[in-house]
């Protein structure tokens, strides 16, 4: 598991930009995301010049330079690189070519690509993946190390044309540096514009000690069960990343799993109950109670110990208040969940020693 480190940076970091030309003058954009991290961002225009400049940048001549875009979040000592080649013509030919394209899921981490340019083209295509690798077709399938988000550019270039295009590709899978020693899945519940993610983690020889959502709207966040209400319906990748240390070599390693959700909001739904429920004793020996009001008539009850997994379920009727025998369970921390009709609470509680 040796060198996951910068991996790891890369996930978490990701920088990304596509530009357009017009003569010598080259406007980038950046099209970087992060993990929710805040980084700083430096360019290198592959002439010598760069350092956090981010207007449109003038070549002295011609040519075709190596542009660099790279994140630095400080917080957590990352940095990562992404490059690609820009030519720089002496006419852009007024717009006479575009690019464009369309993609959809193919498998696990991978994606089908399609030019969907308007403009009839006869030239030279070009295909960047983000991950170092190329292509010149004009339909292709690629398949990714990691999943989620992939930073797809497309160039066409016809004599001293060029049209670029650049897009975020996301490709939902899992992938594991840790190899066989930590595996990481989970179920997205949806519920109107709400969305319950329970996790699944399974592991051999490491320690898990960070998991980091990342919803798809811009949002994190760093609990192990993660729900999180969208502002808005459509379409979201949700990853989770899991980060672990070897319980020998002290190494450390990460698993990545991505799932795609479609939000529509439900006719009718009616809101969702926002009182607080109560939880006693906490900490508790044997047993522990939890009510609410809306906690009436069928309710399901479990806990899940800190790695994700359940270890009690029960299912109920209940008139406010609902009663859990948990005394076969190791004294520790566990995630409590309520559930009842479209109402659903986690709330962390401790068991103590007998």
């Amino acid at each position: 598991m040796a060198g996951q480190g910068q991996a790891l940076c890369d996930v978490l970091l990701r920088p990304a930009f596509h530009y357009s030309t017009d003569g010598l003058v080259l406007i980038v954009s950046d099209s970087s995301t992060t993990y929710g991290l805040l980084a700083t961002a430096s360019w290198d225009f592959g002439d010598g010049t760069g350092e956090g400049l981010t207007a449109p940048h003038t070549y002295a001549e011609p040519g075709t330079y190596e542009v660099c875009l790279t994140l630095t979040a400080t917080a957590v000592a990352c940095a990562s690189t992404y490059c690609r080649e820009v030519t720089v013509p002496v006419d852009d030919c007024g717009g006479a070519l575009d690019a464009h394209f369309v993609w959809q899921q193919a498998g696990l981490n991978a994606a089908a690509i399609t030019d969907a340019s308007v403009v009839a083209f006869t030239g030279v295509r070009l295909w960047e993946f983000g991950d170092g690798t190329t292509s010149d077709a004009m339909a292709p399938d690629h398949t990714w190390a990691l999943p989620g988000p992939h930073f797809v550019t497309l160039t066409h270039t016809l004599g001293e044309c060029t049209a670029t295009y650049g897009e975020w590709v996301e490709v939902d899978g899992n992938a594991s540096t840790c190899g066989q020693d930590l595996f990481v899945d989970f179920t997205p519940s949806v519920i109107d514009l709400q969305v319950f993610f329970e996790p699944s983690v399974s592991t051999t020889s490491v320690l898990p000690f960070v998991s980091i959502w990342s919803f798809g709207d811009g949002e994190v966040d760093t609990t192990v069960f993660a729900d999180h209400f969208y502002t808005t319906p459509g379409s979201y990748q949700t990853c989770l990343l899991v980060g672990a240390m070897g319980l020998v070599d002290q190494d450390s390693c990460f698993s990545l799993v991505c799932h795609t959700s479609e939000l529509v909001p439900a006719a009718g739904l009616e809101d969702m109950v926002t009182s607080e429920i109560s939880v006693w004793p906490n900490p508790f020996v044997s047993q522990v109670n939890v009510s609410a009001p809306e906690l009436i008539g069928s309710i399901t009850t479990a806990l899940y110990d800190a790695l994700g997994r359940m270890v009690l379920q029960q299912r109920s009727n209940a008139v406010g208040t609902v009663r859990i025998d948990a005394a076969d369970l190791q004294a520790g921390s566990y995630i409590l969940e309520v559930a009842t009709g479209n109402v659903r609470r986690r709330v962390p509680v401790i068991k103590g020693p007998e």
